[in-house]
């Protein structure tokens, strides 16, 4: 269940920022974000490479709801969709003056220009989100987007509108079998993949990010646990019969078991 919100969000990056127009030497993107697509997070490493106007996009997955229904004896065989809440933050970077240098931030004060772009973003990743669900990983895992919300974003102590918006899609997301039991001779990281991750995984392009990400989680999965390994046990008995104790029966190593007080050693 939990893993269809990773595929779901994978497939949406990729279809947002398509890996074959990453490594195109005259890439035409979906998005007017262009390659600033991320996944959960902007890395200290993107954000050296953000420039103003380009608007940033980054994609993440917050609520899940699922419910049995009456006839349902369990959820894992419920038929009832699970939704998923996929959030798009969308900042467009202004830059201001910060002395006598020129910097860019993620965010700033709303105005007309910025405001036309993240009405223009929106409206592409809706578009591209339709488009999507019919080809490529999007449709391994996307059944249905079953509502929308645009939230505006404002400065916490002055209310001013920022050049930033928060779209909530409302996914209902495809219900893929049980983790799989029977795997191949020779399984692959994504044998491992429990349904509809293995499905969107296998149609991700091979290098992509997502593909990456697949193959990590399919190589957890399927590694055993590392046990350390038990070289050696020793076990050690001191046995002495007491004044008191019942003489023992005479020596005989040749029954089962041995009876008698018999000298020697075991070792386990």
């Amino acid at each position: 269940m939990m893993l269809a919100r990773t595929a779901l969000r994978l497939a949406i990056v990729e279809t947002l920022a398509p890996y074959a127009q990453i490594v195109a030497p005259d890439p035409a993107w979906p998005t007017f974000a262009g390659k600033h697509v991320y996944d959960t997070q902007i890395s200290a490493t993107a954000l050296a490479d953000v420039d103003a106007p380009v608007p940033v996009i980054v994609v993440l997955t917050d609520e899940t709801e699922l419910k049995a229904d009456g006839t349902d004896v369990t959820l894992a065989s419920s038929s009832t969709p699970q939704i998923v809440t996929v959030a798009f933050e969308i900042m467009v970077p202004v830059r201001v003056d910060e002395g006598s240098e020129s910097v860019v931030r993620l965010v700033g004060p709303i105005d007309a220009a910025a405001e036309a772009l993240l009405d223009l973003i929106e409206d592409q990743i809706k578009q591209r989100i339709d488009d999507g669900r019919m080809i490529g990983p999007l449709d391994r895992v996307l059944a249905e987007v079953v509502e929308i919300k645009s939230l505006p974003y404002r400065d916490p102590d002055t209310e001013t509108r920022l050049s930033a918006s928060r779209v909530e899609f409302s996914c209902r997301v495809l219900r893929g079998q049980r983790w799989p039991k029977d795997l191949p001779a020779s399984p692959q990281p994504f044998d491992y993949l429990p349904s509809p991750m293995r499905e969107v995984a296998e149609a991700l392009p091979a290098g992509s990010y997502g593909a990456k990400i697949a193959t990590m989680l399919g190589s957890l999965i399927g590694r055993p646990a590392d046990f350390p390994a038990l070289n050696e046990m020793r076990l050690a008995a001191n046995l002495a019969r007491g004044a008191d104790d019942t003489p023992a029966a005479p020596a005989d190593a040749s029954t089962t078991p041995p009876t008698g007080d018999l000298g020697g050693s075991v070792t386990f």
